[in-house]
């Protein structure tokens, strides 16, 4: 691989990069990326957990990682709420129409943009702004309050939140 292609894939991407202009680093950041990329979301998920216990254990040190933590474990924790209920909806899939199946596909791209990238830094999210009005039209239905929607759209706000406030800066 060339460094025309190395750069390429480099943009594509937006990866960051530790060491500015050594090509040993691009690959090796290459290379990582590729392995998360063939992980399947269970080990993901097995990566991240492991990852949030030994940053709650040894890198909390001051007010700012505090924040970090907090945002990265409320992205965690939607997670695996988006998880299970996509898991749920998966198998009753004909009572979602409409609205609902507005929010089971914007929560579908939250779960991919979550498992895009290794680092949380990295992650987007669906702005809460879409969900809003489709919250509205659905807030006061059985369906809506069956599969608790309102405590994941809460979660979901706060982690949200935490992301605009830019935790990292």
């Amino acid at each position: 691989m060339d460094i025309v292609s190395i750069n390429k894939i480099y943009n594509q991407y937006q990866l960051e990069f530790k060491h500015s202009g050594n090509e040993e680093s691009i690959i090796n950041l290459l290379l990582k990326q590729k392995e998360w990329n063939l992980l399947d979301d269970d080990q993901k998920l097995i990566k991240r957990k492991k990852y949030l216990l030994d940053f709650e254990k040894y890198f909390i040190y001051n007010e700012k990682r505090e924040r970090v933590f907090l945002y990265e474990n409320l992205v965690f924790q939607t997670y695996l709420k988006i998880k299970d209920l996509l898991n749920i909806i998966e198998a009753d899939i004909s009572s979602f129409e409409g609205f609902f199946f507005r929010i089971k596909s914007m929560l579908f791209c939250e779960k991919e943009l979550v498992n895009q990238y290794e680092s949380f830094k990295r992650i987007g999210h669906v702005p809460f702004e879409i969900f809003e009005p489709l919250i509205e039209k659905v807030k006061d239905t059985q369906e809506y309050k069956q599969y608790r929607l309102d405590e994941l759209f809460e979660e979901y706000k706060k982690m949200y939140q935490l992301f605009l406030e830019k935790p990292y800066e």
